[in-house]
């Protein structure tokens, strides 16, 4: 039987650097998706995966899977998917600051690698400006990409206009990585 291996990728901000509370979230999510049954996951290729991820975090109340608004205006919480996140963290706050994770779940055709890395950078500005009570930076958020890696594109029974992993890496290192000023990191999950 094959299972997901997870392979963070360095982005923006190096796995040294993060916050103790993301590197904890990060932890959560990398168990999450290791912890997956790859058979029941891709069965029903996104939806069934969805709903596996979802139940995975169930017993992590810091981390939450559902599609949210990259906006906190409540006029645009109704929005397309093109701005919306699948999914969010958030510490306990017992750390006495607050962090928060947006995550986007890469399952597009190539041609949306742009967009995901642009809701990540939209997402973090719209969380820095609309903190409620104690002020936070750029450290604060972190934005959490998860690819695949072709393997399990492949064994999902994706279609190969979707992007792996490797293609979001090559993005941010020879296309995006001079208009990204947020902390993001990738998640690759690996068919092993």
């Amino acid at each position: 039987m094959n299972s997901i291996r997870v392979v963070e990728d360095e982005m923006s901000i190096k796995l040294l650097d993060l916050e103790p509370c993301h590197e904890s979230m990060c932890n959560e999510l990398k168990d999450i998706f290791q912890s997956l049954d790859v058979r029941n996951s891709l069965r029903q290729r996104s939806e069934s995966l969805k709903n596996e991820v979802s139940s995975g975090m169930a017993s992590h109340p810091n981390l939450q899977w559902e599609k949210s608004s990259i906006f906190h205006d409540s006029s645009l919480l109704d929005v397309p998917a093109i701005y919306r996140l699948d999914g969010r963290g958030s510490c306990s706050g017992s750390c006495g600051s607050r962090h928060k994770m947006n995550l986007v779940l890469c399952l597009n055709n190539r041609e949306s690698i742009g967009t995901n890395f642009l809701k990540l950078e939209i997402a973090a500005q719209e969380d820095i400006r609309n903190q409620k009570g104690k002020e936070i930076f750029d450290r604060n958020i972190l934005g959490v990409l998860v690819t695949f890696n072709e393997g399990l594109l492949r064994a999902g029974g994706w279609d190969l206009s979707y992007a792996s992993s490797d293609e979001y890496t090559f993005a941010y290192k020879h296309a995006y990585k001079q208009i990204i000023k947020s902390n993001i990191i990738g998640v690759q999950l690996h068919l092993i």
